[in-house]
């Protein structure tokens, strides 16, 4: 399992807001009493950084998603990834490595299934 710094967690909520401020939907953060936007907690016996969001209302999409739920889906995903390519993140920004985080030893399934892909290094 992997745990994120107190410097990966403001970064990524760096990055949320720079997506809410660009107009996507997408959750707030609650404050601890203190201020603070995330809390450090014991869980499973190792140290982790917590956020709380805000809920936002939908719908469940059920097991079948109707044509206008998977347009409006792919609308959001272009936002998203229109938004993303604009963002110039702090210098003191810490962003680890997506393999870093998800293709660990417990996860070595994924590491061969990537290595095994059609798809090519640049295209990853």
């Amino acid at each position: 399992m992997s745990n994120h710094t107190a410097a990966d967690v403001n970064s990524r909520l760096h990055f949320v807001e720079f997506l809410r401020d660009g107009g996507l939907s997408v959750p707030s953060v609650i404050a601890t009493k203190s201020g603070c936007r995330f809390a450090s907690v014991r869980a499973d016996g190792q140290q982790r950084q917590a956020v709380m969001s805000r809920w936002i209302d939908g719908d469940t999409l059920g097991p079948r998603a109707r044509d206008r739920q998977v347009e409006r889906s792919g609308e959001l995903l272009a936002r998203l990834h229109v938004r993303s390519q604009q963002y110039d993140p702090p210098d003191e920004s810490k962003f680890r490595a997506w393999d870093d985080v998800y293709v660990t030893a417990e996860n070595e399934w994924l590491n061969q299934f990537l290595s095994s892909s059609p798809v090519s290094e640049t295209d990853k």
